[in-house]
């Protein structure tokens, strides 16, 4: 992770959207490692449903925008 982090800040794209992009596919890898090779990592898509939705609801909150 910290080098493709590396690589792909040295593309130009912004930091803060690296660390989204990367958490995003590294998240991903990992549930499909869960669901096809039974690998135990401790997150389900339940929860990564309830992490977008908690997001959701911040961004649609006028207050903190």
């Amino acid at each position: 992770m910290f080098f493709a982090f590396i690589v792909l800040v040295f593309t130009g794209f912004p930091v803060a959207w690296v660390l989204a992009g990367l958490a995003i596919l590294f998240t991903a890898i990992a549930i499909v490692a869960s669901v096809d090779f039974g690998i135990p990592i401790g997150i389900d898509w339940a929860y990564t449903s309830i992490t977008v939705e908690r997001v959701w609801n911040v961004m649609e909150n006028w207050v903190m925008v």
